[in-house]
């Protein structure tokens, strides 16, 4: 036998039928076989379990073997690599929780491994010697590195902190795993393959369509999938996708798309109307807690005239259909499955290879009919919130966005971009549950007492100006109280709304938390009592959490211009909604109406702000911050755009090779 006491990256294998059998035997009763079974069934055995083994010289055994290691090398951590120590074989048996039998199968392939010495005590009662020749930071380092390498983050992570206790193999971890973060090239053959690779604090819930709901998840379905058409952002008009041209009727209660010819999906078929019409179909029969439910009744019925010409029929006129169409809701999927990962799929720049728990690969779509990603692979990578500051320390130089759940390193050498005004952050006031907030004296106290500039200068970072709307409208702002209101001004407001002291609850998501932390110290000034209570994104969406919470605080992104603010207010899957008054539900859903039926751009525009200030009027909610993304890079990064969610387009990026830059020479500008 080879003395190499290496333990090379474990590859397993999820399979199907077979990997729900091997986890079905214990680890011990697969070692009983292999190690009883004569020499040609032995060799047959391996072939059967060698996807889900780890690999030693002349030995394959299940990777549950080294989790015994290195729970008999923590158990002695005291004991230095190379040092006997006497041992009896029923002490062994309870750390490995087996049988002495067992103990003795599990000892012997670990020795025949040359992982250590196991001398058994000679007579009853003797004891043995054992000693431990592989380290056990190197075991527990290389084990988790497994584990990373098939996107089981938490799991390395809950072995390093079980059995890392004294040693350094965490921070190491770390270390190395921001090493690969960032950008990364390989050759294949004749291929440069370029990967980026980045960590992230927010959840991937969804990468359905018609059910995300929070803005890295509409981020990456925009990634994947495409729209009819698009809403050129700097122009505010829609342009082509899918559809090359469209027209509508005299009303605006017909409309026909006209689809490009030879789109292809990422299994291969061409886009079609029927691809068209059975989105739309598939949108009507979404449930209504999710978004795409809304967006299905405002899109009417679609009927395919032919190959490549839809229509689409409404119920009464809407003139900025296109826009509705340009919703991440509206995305076109195709009638097959990918049958790699049985994900729906989409004609984007890029199709997911990999969509884990915790890791999440998308790969340039080398048809894609708007030119192919620069980028071949992304790799997502996500993070716990506890785990984020281990990642932080181990300081990254990687292509950062600024989103406020991570802190962001600065380095001279980088070049930096601003998405100002990204987003807006709202406070809603539950008009469907009894308690002050009804009250319209205890919302004006509460407008009166949150000041936004305040705010900022409290907490700064990302917070970057007051809002008065859904978004920045530069120098248009509500009027400046008249006089300066007092303290005792407010507390006159808070006697005169009935308030008693009842403890009252703001939901939010770690991204608001330190918002909802202030606002709840500063109304505790004024004897108002409210508790925060932190959800993750995906406990927030629980209609059952809306309706039990006194306000809401969220962050409203308008990525698709007057079409996002409509849902915000019109859709029970968002979160204003469900908290509005009947009576102002009515008036707003009566403006709507008299919106989409308006032709003139301005005029809707003017109806938006009127609905904007009625919201103001009755303080149905508060407008509080605008909010700056910054992205952060290496110069070598080109490229670098927002998208209209605050997160940087993948088909965009490119990477500058070194031997370009080396080329170019040290005084060289660089270009974007």
């Amino acid at each position: 036998m080879a003395n190499d006491r290496s333990l090379p990256v474990a590859a397993f294998a999820a399979g199907t039928s077979i990997a729900m059998l091997v986890s079905f035997l214990s680890h011990r009763f697969a070692i009983l076989i292999v190690a009883t079974a004569g020499k040609r069934k032995r060799a047959n055995i391996r072939a059967l379990l060698s996807p889900f083994l780890i690999r030693i010289p002349e030995w394959s055994f299940p990777m549950t073997i080294t989790l015994d290691y290195l729970a008999l090398r923590h158990a002695f951590a005291q004991i230095a690599d190379g040092e006997p120590v006497r041992v009896t074989l029923s002490q062994l048996a309870a750390i490995l929780f087996c049988t002495p039998r067992n103990a003795k199968l599990l000892l012997k392939k670990m020795e025949q491994a040359d992982w250590l010495r196991f001398v058994p005590g000679v007579g009853r009662g003797n004891p043995s010697t054992l000693t431990f020749l592989l380290p056990l930071q190197a075991v527990l380092l290389e084990v988790a590195q497994a584990r990373l390498a098939h996107g089981q983050l938490h799991e390395a992570i809950e072995l390093l902190d079980k059995y890392g206790t004294g040693t350094s193999a965490k921070q190491q971890f770390w270390q190395k795993l921001s090493g690969t973060f960032g950008y990364a090239v390989r050759t294949e053959d004749t291929s440069r393959i370029e990967t980026l690779r980045f960590p992230t604090g927010r959840q991937i819930l969804t990468l359905d369509p018609a059910e995300a709901f929070y803005a890295f998840d509409i981020h990456l379905v925009r990634q994947i999938f495409d729209t009819l058409v698009a809403l050129d952002r700097e122009k505010n008009v829609c342009i082509p996708r899918l559809a090359h041209s469209w027209e509508a009727n005299h009303d605006a209660t017909r409309w026909v798309f006209y689809l490009r010819k030879g789109i292809r999906f990422h299994n291969g078929l061409e886009c079609t109307a029927d691809d068209v019409v059975r989105t739309v179909q598939r949108l009507g029969h979404t449930p209504c807690s999710q978004p795409g439910e809304w967006l299905g009744r405002q899109l009417g019925t679609a009927v395919a005239l032919d190959r490549y010409t839809v229509l689409f029929k409404l119920a009464s006129p809407n003139w900025i259909l296109p826009r509705f169409l340009a919703h991440p809701s509206a995305s076109i999927i195709g009638q097959a499955a990918e049958s790699d990962t049985g994900l729906l799929t989409g004609t984007g720049a890029f199709r997911v290879t990999k969509w884990q728990p915790f890791l999440t690969v998308l790969e340039a779509f080398d048809d894609y009919f708007a030119g192919r990603a620069q980028t071949d692979n992304v790799e997502i990578l996500q993070l716990l919130p506890e785990q984020l500051a281990e990642w932080e320390s181990a300081a990254p130089r990687q292509l950062m966005v600024d989103t406020g759940e991570m802190a962001q390193p600065t380095f001279a050498d980088w070049d930096t971009k601003h998405f100002f005004h990204a987003s807006s952050s709202i406070l809603t006031f539950n008009r469907k549950k009894a308690g002050p907030q009804n009250d319209r004296h205890f919302r004006e106290a509460l407008r009166l007492i949150l000041s936004p500039e305040r705010m900022i200068a409290d907490l700064g970072g990302f917070r970057d100006s007051p809002a008065h709307g859904f978004h920045y409208r530069g120098g248009e702002a509500m009027p400046q109280e008249s006089t300066k209101v007092s303290n005792d001004d407010i507390l006159q407001l808070i006697a005169r709304s009935g308030y008693r002291g009842e403890e009252l609850r703001l939901s939010t998501y770690g991204r608001h938390a330190a918002d909802a932390r202030w606002i709840a110290w500063q109304c505790q000034a004024y004897g108002i009592t409210i508790t925060v209570e932190l959800h993750s994104w995906g406990d927030l969406r629980d209609s059952a959490i809306w309706a039990a919470s006194d306000f809401l605080m969220f962050g409203a992104v308008i990525y698709v211009e007057q079409v996002t603010q409509i849902e915000l207010l019109q859709s029970a899957a968002c979160f204003i909604r469900p908290h509005l008054a009947p009576a102002v539900d009515d008036i707003i859903d009566q403006q709507i109406g008299q919106l989409l039926a308006e032709p003139c751009d301005i005029r809707r525009e003017q109806l938006l702000l009127e609905i904007e200030r009625l919201l103001q009027r009755e303080n149905a909610l508060l407008f509080l911050l605008h909010n700056t993304l910054t992205a952060s890079y290496p110069s070598t990064v080109k490229n670098v755009r927002f998208t209209a969610e605050g997160w940087i387009d993948f088909s965009c990026i490119w990477f500058q090779p070194d031997t370009a830059k080396a080329a170019l020479g040290e005084d060289h500008k660089p270009s974007n």
